[in-house]
């Protein structure tokens, strides 16, 4: 019996004693980390900025700055041309998934300063000698919604392609003088027409987030 009390008396003190290093001083192992005491992995940052180039119609090309206050929303403001004149543009793009392959919708509305048309219709007419006074004093303002798809990192590069219904408001300023033209009376007078014309919205463009 007083072997037995002597055994685990034995057993207790060699369990309860420190660990002895080679230079013999005493050194506490320390306790393992409970499952609430374990770090967790930290999250990584959100891209907040970014840029974005594209070329569509009627909206131009162009490149605008981004700014995502919330990881689903993003908002768009820059500058464009349409081949005619300087515009400047803004908009904004709903995007619920964080995945490679995204839908996305936006809406965009934008204003082009005065310009003239009269190139690209001789371009397109393959004519340089056409001439229209209607084509000189042209500008145009627009708003489009539009529903696409994103290909690519979400906080990086990524691809797209938008499509949808515009309405574009034109103002014909150069009228006056293609009446005055046809008729011969530099007196002639007339007033400046609006062309209100709603028609399909095409954007591609790619844009890049750090």
């Amino acid at each position: 019996m007083l072997a037995l009390v002597a055994a685990v008396a034995v057993h207790a003190t060699t369990s309860s004693a420190p660990h002895i290093i080679a230079d013999g001083q005493p050194t506490l192992s320390p306790p393992p980390l409970t499952e609430a005491e374990t770090p967790s992995p930290k999250a990584p940052e959100r891209a907040w900025f970014g840029l974005v180039f594209d070329a569509g119609a009627p909206s131009g090309a162009g490149v605008s700055l981004a700014w995502r206050p919330l990881s689903w929303l993003q908002l768009e403001v820059g500058g464009a041309t349409n081949g005619m004149a300087p515009g400047a543009r803004a908009g904004l793009v709903l995007s619920p998934l964080r995945t490679f392959v995204r839908p996305t919708l936006s809406l965009h509305a934008g204003q082009f300063a005065v310009g003239d048309a009269q190139p690209w219709v001789r371009w397109v007419m393959a004519d340089e000698s056409f001439r229209a006074p209607l084509l000189d004093d042209l500008r145009y303002d627009y708003a489009a919604a539009l529903l696409g798809l994103e290909l690519g990192a979400p906080d990086g590069l990524s691809f797209f392609l938008r499509g949808g219904i515009s309405r574009t408001t034109i103002v014909l300023g150069g009228l006056e003088a293609q009446l005055r033209e046809l008729s011969g009376d530099e007196s002639l007078t007339a007033t400046t027409p609006t062309l209100e014309v709603i028609a399909p919205s095409l954007q591609l463009g790619a844009e890049i987030f750090f």
